[in-house]
């Protein structure tokens, strides 16, 4: 699906393109397909809480239940981010501009 979207788009290099997912087939994706990816630790089915219960949990146990999904998260290959998914827009944005992409595929 991610390949099919940089065809749609017109996009002639995956390597400008951000996959972010919160499961591991979807993470996968991105890395095979050569895309920026970024695992999302907080956020999916697996992590198991409804907006409304994430939002009631106290910071540790957010951090405990991120924990359990850092493993799950991972597919084989290689990710450059693992972050919880309230910061991802922003950190993306701060990422990209600052080339941290090309000095995380280039370490």
């Amino acid at each position: 699906m991610a390949l099919q979207n940089v065809i749609t788009l017109g996009i002639d290099d995956v390597a400008h393109c951000v996959k972010v997912d919160d499961a591991a087939p979807g993470i996968s994706e991105g890395l095979h397909a050569g895309m920026w990816s970024v695992g999302l630790a907080v956020s999916g089915n697996e992590f198991g809480a409804t907006w409304e219960e994430y939002q009631a949990m106290s910071k540790a146990e957010i951090a405990t239940a991120a924990s359990g999904r850092q493993a799950n998260c991972m597919p084989p290959g290689r990710i450059m981010w693992l972050i919880p998914w309230r910061t991802a827009g922003s950190d993306c944005r701060h990422q990209c501009p600052a080339g941290k992409r090309r000095a995380a595929l280039s370490g």
